[in-house]
This record gives C-alpha cells, sequence and structure tokens, in this order.
C-alpha cells in the first residue's frame, strides 16, 4: 500500500514539474527591460519616467493633466481663492507623485511577460488563413 502511494506521489510530482516547465516558456528581450531605479529617479521630473518606459500616450496624459492642475492652482492663488487654489494643489503634488510610482511600476513590470507575443498573432492569422483557404 505505501509502495503503491510513494508511485502515485512520484507520478504527481513528475507531472507538476513538467507541466510547470512548459508553461513557463517565456521570452523576454533583455533590450525591453527597463531599471526601476533609473526610472524613478528621472520621474522627478514630472513625465519622464513615462518616456523612459516608452509609454507615450501616459506622458502625454500625465503631463498635460499636470500643467492643467499648476494652470488652475496659479490662477486661483492669483484670484485669492484659497478652497479651491488648495483642492488644486492637493491635485498638483498627487499628479506628481503619481508619475513617480508609476514609472516605478512599469519599470518593475517590464519584465513581465506579455499575455499576447507577437510571434503568436502572426501564428493565429496563418492558422485563420490556412482554414479560409480550406473552406473554398
Amino acid at each position: 500500500m505505501s509502495l503503491l502511494l510513494f508511485k502515485s506521489n512520484i507520478l504527481i510530482a513528475f507531472i507538476l514539474i513538467f507541466s510547470i516547465n512548459f508553461c513557463q516558456n517565456v521570452e523576454i528581450d533583455s533590450l525591453e527591460i527597463k531599471n526601476p531605479s533609473i526610472a524613478w529617479k528621472i520621474a522627478f521630473v514630472p513625465g519622464f519616467g513615462q518616456l523612459y518606459n516608452e509609454k507615450y500616450i501616459k506622458f502625454a496624459t500625465l503631463t498635460s493633466t499636470h500643467l492643467y492642475a499648476i494652470k488652475k492652482y496659479t490662477t486661483l492663488r492669483k484670484q485669492g481663492n484659497i478652497t479651491k487654489r488648495n483642492t488644486w494643489g492637493w491635485w498638483v503634488i498627487g499628479l506628481y507623485f503619481y508619475g513617480i510610482l508609476d514609472a516605478y511600476v512599469d519599470a518593475q513590470l517590464s519584465s513581465f511577460p506579455s499575455k499576447v507575443k507577437k510571434d503568436s498573432l502572426n501564428l493565429e492569422k496563418n492558422q485563420v488563413d490556412i482554414l479560409e483557404m480550406k473552406k473554398k
């Protein structure tokens, strides 16, 4: 009985090890990996961390939002509207730290494998083309 249990445990371990090994067949281009320590240091200049991580839409959105918040803050400061000025001041500070944190996290996740590979997209397209040719 114990020999049968031992064999079944060995078989389960063998299956788990090889299934994990085959699931981890992911290639990551070393040129696309970003250094998080550089990203958060560059991000002290608003938007530059997003540029470093090559997130151009995020850079444009974050930078334009930050500039708008600074413009509103300075306008309300000149008008003397303290309540709204403070609100926009908090937005400026929040967006600044969000940019730093976002740049750091994006750099950390640059080594994370993407869900869809470029090669798999081409393979799927070729498979669809083959199926369409078979239907004709």
